[in-house]
């Protein structure tokens, strides 16, 4: 089996299939149609490596400049935590 969706119409269909898959892999890099990128972390064990790693920003204030000028990070801080459109 490829990578199933991880969003659209067949994840909102049913999103098992993608759950499942990403459960079985370690952080999986997400890309955002912005440009933007981000680790996607399903696992217990690894995201307690992660929120204990120094070098992982935990604060989309603390983001490169990149990130920072993306839609996700604004819709972040101003509270609106939906995807961009």
């Amino acid at each position: 089996m490829g990578e199933p969706a991880l969003f659209g119409p067949d994840f909102d269909r049913d999103p098992s299939p993608a759950y499942a898959w990403l459960r079985e892999r370690p952080p999986h890099r997400l890309d955002f149609p912005t440009g933007t990128w981000a680790w996607l972390i399903t696992r217990y064990d690894d995201a307690v490596t992660a929120l204990n790693h120094p070098a992982l920003v935990k604060s989309p204030f603390a983001g490169n400049e990149e990130w920072q000028r993306s839609a996700w990070a604004c819709r972040w801080t101003t509270g609106r935590h939906s995807s961009p459109t």
